[in-house]
């Protein structure tokens, strides 16, 4: 039987596969197949592993944070300056910004490099997933779509008579004087 984690009712087995699990990518599915390969009992059901990892960030942040302080500290001491350079490198989940998820990573560029910031992005907040988000429609939003609108039917009718047999645009008509008014 595993022990308990020190000052918490996790189990250290249970920790540790799961944070292996964040450290290869694999998450809970991963550890699901790794656990029935290796005939163990699966981890934490699904629920409870999403549920836990929030904690298990909030354990390792501190850590993390440590870490990379102590490598920018490294970096002035070899660079003998705060004037440091830097290597930066960030990727997205997915191409063409299509991803709601990416990361940065600046390095320290001494002989051994060690990251010195790391920073998560994403466009959604697992934070507020609780916090029911009430959407405003923003009228500048709205006046931009319809004045694109108008733009683009009186590109697509040109000249064309409409059935009161006057163009589209002209005196009294879809001028672009008319559609600018519509911003203010």
């Amino acid at each position: 039987l595993s022990p308990q984690v020190p000052g918490s009712r996790h189990y250290d087995i249970n920790v540790r596969a799961q944070f292996a699990g964040h450290l290869t990518d694999i998450r809970h599915a991963g550890l699901k197949k790794i656990s029935a390969a290796l005939k163990l009992p699966p981890p934490l059901e699904e629920g409870r592993h999403y549920k836990w990892d929030k904690e298990l960030l909030q354990l390792i942040k501190p850590f993390a944070t440590e870490s990379m302080s102590k490598a920018a500290q490294a970096a002035v001491q070899v660079a003998k300056s705060t004037d440091i350079t830097v290597s930066g490198d960030g990727t997205w989940q997915t191409k063409n910004f299509a991803s709601k998820h990416g990361a940065a990573a600046l390095l320290s560029s001494c002989p051994s490099p060690k990251v010195i910031d790391i920073e998560t992005c994403s466009k959604t907040c697992n934070v507020c997933t609780e916090v029911e988000i009430q959407k405003i429609e923003d009228i500048n939003d709205f006046v931009k779509r319809l004045k694109h609108t108008l733009q683009v039917i009186k590109h697509q009718c040109g000249n064309k008579k409409l059935s009161d047999g006057k163009p589209i645009s002209g005196k009294g008509r879809n001028t672009d004087q008319m559609i600018l008014r519509f911003q203010i």
